[in-house]
């Protein structure tokens, strides 16, 4: 069985979006391919077990979650 899906996260400037494409690459590296265009990244994830593609799906969505937490903390402390 193969699993495919692509996962766009859309901020709202293209400095926050490439703050989080940076901060994700290394981590996801090898696992699943990634882009961005402006404000835009796209990730492409494929996989051949339903347990990894789910473990791959939440960890980049917690991880993005985690990061957008930290620029808005960071921006409000300002």
């Amino acid at each position: 069985m193969e699993i495919k899906s692509n996962i766009l996260i859309e901020f709202y400037d293209e400095k926050d979006a490439k703050i989080l494409y940076d901060s994700l690459s290394v981590e996801n590296e090898g696992f699943l391919e990634s882009s961005i265009d402006k404000n835009l990244i796209e990730y492409n994830i494929n996989s051949s077990s339903l347990n990894t593609f789910l473990a791959t799906a939440d960890d980049l969505i917690f991880s993005a979650i985690t990061a957008e937490k930290v620029l808005y903390c960071s921006r409000k402390s300002l």
